[in-house]
């Protein structure tokens, strides 16, 4: 709906970002991810919470978000509507690049890394977009 509602609005070029977490278990609950954050982090959320008087999010189980079929459910909407652009940040799957590119697609990949953005060249993105801490550092 939205790249629909986007091609509405404009006859120019627009881009859609699909963010591929890396080294996240791809099911299981939200608790289990939890475990993973450092201590501050946890902390830092709760005292905003509670200072400002929010409810804990519920989250569904993260087959529905992280998992290859989702992903590829996604590329398939973006291909279909035919987004002129594609971006990706946190890593990019090989096939996601492929699949753009064969659909003639301009590819762009965020990075973090001198290493990841080697790989996301040699696998065939078009820009790459470097990222550090004034992105909050969580790209690496």
């Amino acid at each position: 709906a939205w790249i629909r509602r986007t091609k509405e609005l404009t006859a120019k070029p627009f881009g859609v970002d699909i963010v591929f977490p890396g080294g996240i278990p791809t099911t299981g609950e939200t608790s289990d991810l939890s475990r993973q954050l450092p201590p501050q982090h946890t902390e830092y959320v709760a005292g905003l919470q509670q200072r400002l008087g929010l409810q804990e999010a519920q989250y569904l189980k993260w087959e529905w978000g992280l998992s290859e079929a989702y992903t590829r459910r996604q590329m398939e909407v973006i291909l279909e509507e035919g987004a002129p652009v594609f971006a990706s940040g946190l890593g990019t799957p090989d096939w996601v690049i492929r699949e753009a590119k064969a659909h003639g697609m301009i590819t762009l990949s965020l990075v973090g890394t001198v290493r990841a953005a080697r790989r996301v060249v040699a696998g065939g993105v078009v820009g790459v977009v470097a990222q550090g801490y004034e992105g909050g550092g969580h790209t690496g």
